[in-house]
Parts: C-alpha cells; structure tokens; sequence
C-alpha cells in the first residue's frame, strides 16, 4: 500500500510536509468492524419437583461483521494534537445459532435482526512527529475517543444506548499540501481501532471489544499567510 502511495505524485514533497497548514479538519472514514459476540440464553424448563432445570437447547448470538461510516471535525490545538467532534452510523446483522437440542437436532444458525447503530462522541488524535518518512508524507497517530452509541431493533420500535469507547493508531499519507490555500491540506488515511462497548443491545455480554479498521479521507481548512497567521 505505501509503495502505491508513494507513487501517486504529490505537491508535499515541496513543502518537506513541514507546514500543518490550517487548523479546522474535516474528515471521513468507512470501517470494517469485525464479529462480536453478544452472549448467550438457554430455553430451560422448570419441574414442579425438587429437580434440577431440564435444558431445551441453547442460543448464542453475536453481530455479524458489518461495514460503518463516520464523520470527524477536529481542530488542530497544536501541530501534534488534534481534537474532534464525531459522529457514526452503521447496519449490523445479529446471527443467532441453536445447540445442544435435547432431541438431538443438529445445531443451526440463522439471521435475526438487524440493528441500526449510530454514535456521537469526542476524539483525541496524536501525531508521532518524530516517526514521519517519505519527506514527511507519512505521518503515523494514535488516537483516543469516547461516547455514546444508540441501538435500534425490532422495527425500529426498540432503542438501546450504550457507551463506547476507542483506542487505535493510524497512518495519514499527504497528497496535497498547500499553506497559501484555504484548502491547505488533503490526505488519505488508514486506521486500526479496538472499540469497547458497555451497555446496549445484548444477550449476557454486558461489556465486549472487537477490532475493526478502514481508510478514508481528511482535509485540513484555513490559509497561512506570509507572516504566518493562520486565516480560516
């Protein structure tokens, strides 16, 4: 990936990727989030005897992989620090599989519902300065986010909330570095993030964490002049 990057002909290599440009940052990024497991249930009878539970079968539910889009407006506090509002929406499939029938069926899995999850929360993002390459193209973060994730189910008649929280790193590759340009700055972005939810839509697993990761796009807004001073 980054020897194709590394191809693409850049206006950045002019400015050595020293100028951050403007400090308004306006981004987009479709992830890949991977299968969470959501727990378990067991459909068991009750005896009017002193006897213990006799189980039916088993169910264990967990949300397919699924693919989510989100926004991000941030300001740059310092050329190493970034802070953003964020907001996210995604489809994700609840796959539920039957074992452990007491007659002996075999075990099965099958779609039920769908949920709709959308989040807003606040992100934090940190450049690794000194670990930038290609005259400063490349320039490796992590980041940091928390907020707050709603659930809709079963029609859209049921509403879940949940808290959510995120930590990753991510390579950002420069394409378009302008300082002079109101549209000072444009680059494409890869990210890996661990995200762990507590609350919501569940079967027993209050708390879980599952990988995802995906790529977009970010710009950075507002012109430097020729002393210096930023202009949005």
């Amino acid at each position: 990936m980054l020897a194709i990057l590394a191809a693409v002909p850049s206006e950045a290599a002019a400015q050595q990727g020293s100028s951050a440009g403007g400090r308004v940052d306006l981004a987009g990024t479709a992830m890949w989030v991977t299968s969470t497991p959501l727990g378990g249930r067991a459909a068991s009878l009750t005896p009017n005897v002193s006897q213990p539970p006799y189980t039916l079968f088993s169910a264990a539910a967990d949300l397919a992989t699924s693919v989510g889009v989100d926004v991000r407006l941030g300001y740059r506090v310092s050329r190493a620090l970034m802070l953003s509002l964020t907001g996210g929406v995604s489809r994700a499939a609840v796959r539920v599989t039957i074992s452990g029938d007491a007659e002996g069926a075999a075990d099965t899995s099958f779609t039920g519902d769908t949920l709709l999850q959308w989040a807003v929360g606040g992100r934090a993002e940190y450049e690794l300065r000194g670990w930038r390459f290609a005259s400063g193209r490349g320039r490796p973060f992590v980041l940091g986010a928390a907020g707050l994730m709603w659930q809709s189910h079963e029609n859209r008649a049921v509403v879940e909330t949940a808290q959510v929280y995120e930590g990753g790193a991510g390579l950002a590759w420069t394409l378009r570095d302008r300082p002079a340009s109101r549209l000072s700055r444009w680059s494409l972005v890869g990210e890996l993030r661990v995200t762990h939810v507590r609350g919501g839509f569940n079967w027993g697993s209050d708390a879980r964490t599952s990988p995802s990761f995906g790529g977009g796009v970010s710009t950075t807004w507002g012109r430097v002049d020729k002393r210096g001073i930023i202009k949005h």
